[in-house]
């Protein structure tokens, strides 16, 4: 131990005393101001990067994990109230976040101590309505709560215990009632209720006929109908008819989407957005009579991914995409003459803005804008032409520190292109070090470029960069936004081209100097995590180690074991992986299933797993680790009493980076830090354990 490790412990030890002696009785208080007291003493606490690349590389300055996951200063989830009379969002409060409402007339902020997932305004304007998962195991409720009431606590309106709940409609016209729906009477399917926001009194709108994935409603949440599966599916436990029982499930099937997303005033047109006969999501004006469609604006290279429509004009006003960097066009000439003074201050660099909320008259607007490192929310008064900061999400400290992602395309073996993006260590100069190749989840998903507090794998990546790796992260075949033909080049190749376009990315990375060849390392959360033991298992040699968050070892099973309420939409899984109860699709699944490849890895694992996991089963993770360690294969087991399937409780976002910078220091060579002050409070809180 060197002397300013001791000196470190010295000064951690009489800070902790002196903070026990001057806190409040409250535990957890005390222990949280101590900790933040503690955060420069800690930041000394490096563990210095091995790699000789660098060694003597000026590395921006080591953040401490906890600075990535428990960021209580953000703002975020700015909404006006349907009467325009009340501004909402999260944001400071104490040591944590909170709900802050705000009277336009008055400038009063009631602050309530609650959280969720999603947060909705009935018609009334003087409920809120929140979404939250408190079980771990994805059974969200619908609660409400009363801000006129500045004490009022949110009321659970579905208390079903181990029931799915969706908000399907909130009901402009009838600000008594919204349209939920919920799987109570049968797991495996999702009814349509109305709810009474007063009484929580229940009232079945229609029954699901058994193989419906949504219900249909019109504008005032009158029942139309049913939407079915795009692909029909065999329900699980029921067998596949005669002609069908040996012929493969999987299939290229189009994924077409044609969806109305808003009409003007004098419903002679509706907005639509589709990919129907084309590669990628347009916008189209169709005449609602004659039902001629017009194009309106396309990306040629990406889906667009958000348009924002004018309830006062029945018009889009603004359309997104991202095909490398943010794109967004204003469509209306007067809004873009109102923005201009606030995106002009943003030019020159790659940013993203869109409108997250209007009030009624559309003459107050909250705009975002983001960088790779930060959001800003500014609330935009057109009457007056002028804007103001409402708050942002990272300090100027966190910002600096941070890396902006670079847009790179890489060529596959058989000539396809895989847009991604790379992050290169501050400071590390020209010479190759160590990398990591991040593999998003899905596989139906895309990361775009963001800030990290919108992107799981986009923070990762930052906190790997900051650690001294050069990070690549790859939208590989599968990946969804660039078309059609580009998501179904992966059907029926989990285990097969998929893996491809990781080597392939691996081999870029080397032949471009950016890569030491020996030190290259695979990480992923759910499909990442597959696709991270299917690389060690098939290259057993070409990666330095991996590290597997949630990822399913046994396909077949994992197809067996998903949630009861995805049965109606398990086709798209036949078709795309194939179906366990052909045996030629469970054969081919079983050749790609990590678990009965255990014995061919040869280099060291961490593998991560919440218990509350509902989609991909901790049993899944346990079979490959008793499977590994059967074959005398090096492997850490890292598992969470109530963490489901995502990371989305900070403690264990906390706990999963800090093993991954020490893994990856002992693998890979980059730089770790010793110590977390916040690691502790969430040890002592119990939300993890005293020890690993």
């Amino acid at each position: 131990m060197t002397s300013r490790w001791r000196q470190n412990l010295g000064q951690i030890a009489l800070q902790m005393k002196i903070f026990s002696l001057r806190a409040k009785p409250n535990r957890c208080a005390r222990v949280l101001i101590a900790a933040a007291a503690l955060s420069g003493v800690l930041q000394g606490c490096e563990r210095s990067p091995a790699h000789p690349a660098l060694r003597d590389a000026k590395l921006s300055r080591l953040i401490p994990a906890h600075e990535f996951v428990f960021n209580r200063q953000a703002f975020d989830g700015f909404s006006f109230s349907p009467d325009g009379t009340r501004l909402a969002w999260t944001g400071p409060f104490g040591w944590s976040k909170a709900l802050h409402v705000r009277s336009q007339a008055s400038g009063i902020v009631h602050v309530f101590k609650v959280g969720g997932s999603a947060m909705h305004w009935p018609a009334d304007s003087r409920r809120l309505l929140i979404l939250d998962d408190k079980s771990g195991a994805e059974n969200h409720h619908l609660w409400r709560l009363d801000v006129d009431d500045r004490d009022a606590t949110a009321v659970d309106l579905t208390p079903h215990p181990g029931v799915r709940v969706w908000l399907h409609q909130v009901l402009t016209g009838d600000p008594e009632h919204v349209l939920v729906l919920h799987n109570r009477r049968d797991r495996t399917l999702r009814d349509l209720y109305r709810i009474n926001l007063s009484t929580a009194a229940e009232e079945l709108v229609a029954q699901n006929p058994g193989d419906a994935v949504a219900p249909i409603t019109d504008s005032a949440g009158t029942f139309k109908g049913w939407r079915k599966p795009a692909v029909s599916g065999r329900p699980r436990g029921k067998p596949r008819t005669a002609p069908l029982k040996q012929r493969s499930a999987i299939a290229v099937r189009r994924n077409e989407l044609t969806r109305v997303i808003g009409v003007s005033r004098d419903s002679s047109r509706a907005w639509v957005l589709s990919n129907r006969n084309r590669e990628r999501i347009a916008l189209f004006s169709v005449d609602t009579k004659t039902r001629a469609g017009r194009l309106v604006y396309q990306n040629e290279r990406v889906d667009i991914s958000g348009v924002r429509m004018s309830k006062v004009q029945g018009k889009p006003l603004l359309v997104s995409s991202v095909s490398d960097y943010p794109h967004s066009v204003i469509l209306d000439g007067p809004l873009e003459n109102d923005l201009r003074a606030l995106l002009d201050g943003y030019r020159g660099k790659p940013f993203g803005f869109d409108i997250v909320s209007m009030d009624p008259s559309e003459q107050r607007l909250v705009v975002m804008v983001y960088t790779h490192s930060n959001r800003s929310f500014y609330l935009l008064d057109r009457a007056h032409k002028r804007h103001t900061l409402l708050g942002e999400s990272r300090s100027p400290e966190f910002r600096a520190a941070m890396v902006a992602p670079e847009a790179v395309q890489i060529r596959t073996r058989d000539s396809l292109k895989l847009p991604g993006y790379l992050l290169r260590p501050v400071g590390s100069g020209a010479r190759p070090v160590p990398l990591v190749i991040l593999v998003h989840g899905g596989p139906w998903r895309r990361v775009a470029w963001s800030d990290p507090d919108h992107s799981a794998d986009l923070l990762r990546a930052q906190f790997l960069a900051n650690r001294g790796y050069a990070v690549l992260v790859m939208n590989f075949r599968g990946s969804t936004g660039y078309g059609q033909s580009f998501t179904a080049a992966a059907v029926g190749e989990f285990g097969a081209k998929m893996q491809n376009d990781l080597i392939d990315g691996a081999h870029w990375a080397i032949a471009r100097g950016i890569a030491d060849p020996q030190r290259i390392a695979v990480m992923g959360h759910s499909y990442g995590g597959y696709a991270t033991l299917m690389a060690l298992a098939q290259n057993p040699r070409k990666f330095a180690c991996g590290i597997d968050i949630a990822g399913p070892t046994d396909l077949a099973k994992l197809i067996e074991t998903f949630p009861p309420y995805w049965e109606q939409e398990l086709g798209h899984w036949y078709s795309f992986v194939g179906d366990p109860a052909v045996a030629s699709d469970r054969s081919r699944m079983d050749k790609v299933s990590p678990v009965h490849l255990a014995n061919r890895i040869e280099r060291p694992l961490l593998i991560v797993q919440g218990q509350q996991d509902v989609r991909v089963r901790p049993e899944q993770s346990t079979a490959m680790v008793e499977a590994l360690r059967k074959a005398g294969k090096a492997v850490k087991y890292l598992t969470f009493s109530d963490m489901g399937h995502s990371l989305s409780y900070w403690a264990h976002h906390l706990a999963v980076l800090r093993a991954s910078e020490h893994f990856l220091a002992d693998c890979l060579g980059g730089r770790a830090a010793r110590l977390d002050p916040l690691e502790w409070v969430a040890r002592l809180s119990g939300r993890l354990p005293l020890s690993n």
